[in-house]
């Protein structure tokens, strides 16, 4: 049996560096264009300071997040914690709909549903 490991990068509320250049057009002179609040779902960081920045060449805008969050509002790891449960309701759900199409109708119970063949 084979183990997966997943390294997991740590949440930080800050960023601790500046973006480099920009995405657009890669320009390397970039300005402060503002900043916000946002709250993320994590278990140790609950805020983070998102910072947008404006190209003074081709004059786009972008936000620059810090280490483990990304424009969700939860952070990296969370969203590879919750990755599996969702799977799990999605292959569920995709069996129920395949269950139906070829003729099983399935039982509503307390936990899930029980597979029962339909009569014919």
């Amino acid at each position: 049996m084979s183990i997966v490991v997943l390294k997991l990068s740590d949440v930080k509320g800050v960023a601790e560096d500046r973006p480099t250049h920009c995405p657009s057009c890669k320009g390397d002179i970039l300005r402060r264009w503002g900043g916000s609040v946002r709250k993320i779902r994590d278990q140790r960081v609950k805020v983070a300071i998102v910072y947008r920045y404006r190209c003074c060449r081709c004059r786009h805008t972008f936000r620059h997040y810090p280490a483990g969050v990304d424009q969700a509002q939860q952070s990296q790891p969370s969203g590879i914690r919750h990755f599996p449960i969702w799977l799990a309701a999605q292959a569920a759900q995709q069996k129920t709909q395949q269950n139906r199409f070829v003729g099983f109708e399935p039982e509503p119970t307390a936990i899930g549903f029980v597979e029962t063949r339909a009569p014919g």
